[in-house]
């Protein structure tokens, strides 16, 4: 379970926001959904029935009960602010006196400002881009915006809040994207970029917080190694691969790193996208002779050994 709101926009976001060209940014997922996980979309009104994916409504208001953001987007918000100076405000008052009379005025009353959320109404929007045997590949959009605009921000978090809160996943695409590039990221849990467009400092900071989680200079230094053997792509974990990273080399090996202390390091040799997808344990299972990955333990010679695996 991922975290249900976001202070501030999450750092795959922010790389994502580095690299893309366009001003129009739609604010959704690419959700794959099957009969095992249906049930994580029944509040949305998502059911299979007699092997056709069907949608209740579309476009739908989310729930309140979904989440606090959920429920600004549909009631709004008052915010005491606390942090900014009491302002004078006059309160009305009546009173009635000893005979009967009444009595109409103000009084002046120090109070805390006020900011207002109006409530937005934005809805969800699906469209089944694909299916693949019982796989359904849908869309999950909740708007396009211009990031010219004043509050761009702002907006953009307020709306992944509320997709983290209805599916527990939020993502961006360029609005003139393809249906391919949704597809894409559907099938796998990474993200691909070009060398120079994720910095050291942007994956360290996007990895969950763990006690076997190393310091930034020993992550600098596992990083370097892998630079250092010019790799044509970089890889990001997503979701719960988030603490992973690797590289790509023209060779079509792949070196996938996990961060945190006590993890091995491993080369895939081919179809890197499918043996990513298993299990550790399940991969161990496997005869040796018949592995296409290299296994590398983090001891004295494991930049040695790497660089042996890649070649």
């Amino acid at each position: 379970m991922g975290k249900k709101n976001f202070n501030s926009l999450p750092e795959h976001i922010k790389a994502k926001l580095a690299i893309y060209k366009e001003n129009l940014i739609e604010a959704c997922c690419v959700e794959k959904i099957n009969a095992d996980n249906i049930a994580n979309y029944y509040k949305l009104g998502i059911t299979i029935n007699n092997g056709s994916l069907l949608f209740e409504k579309n476009p739908i208001l989310p729930a309140a009960s979904n989440g606090r953001f959920s429920k600004y987007n549909i009631q709004g918000r008052v915010i005491v602010r606390k942090d900014l100076p009491k302002i004078t405000k006059f309160l009305e008052y009546e009173l009635q006196d000893w005979g009967g009379n009444w009595h109409y005025g103000t009084y002046p009353k120090r109070v805390y400002q006020r900011e207002y959320w109006e409530p937005k109404f934005l809805k969800l929007e699906f469209k089944l881009i694909r299916q693949v045997g019982k796989d359904y590949f849908v869309k999950i959009s909740i708007g396009v915006l211009d990031r010219n605009e004043e509050n761009f921000e702002f907006e953009l978090l307020y709306r992944c809040n509320i997709l983290q809160e209805c599916i527990n996943n939020c993502d961006i695409f360029e609005a003139e994207c393809t249906q391919e590039d949704y597809i894409k990221t559907a099938f796998v849990d990474w993200e691909i970029f070009p060398p120079g467009e994720l910095s050291n400092e942007r994956i360290y900071q996007s990895i969950p917080d763990n006690i076997n989680k190393p310091t930034q200079e020993e992550f600098n230094e596992r990083m370097d190694v892998i630079k250092k053997a010019n790799p044509i792509e970089f890889i990001q974990g997503k979701g719960q691969f988030k603490s992973y990273f690797g590289a790509k080399f023209s060779n079509g090996k792949v070196a996938f790193e996990n961060v945190y202390w006590g993890n091995a390091l491993y080369v895939i040799h081919e179809n890197w996208e499918e043996i990513s997808k298993q299990p550790r344990c399940e991969l161990m299972k496997l005869d040796p002779t018949k592995r296409k990955f290299t296994r590398i333990i983090h001891n004295n010679k494991w930049k040695d050994n790497f660089y042996r695996a890649i070649k």
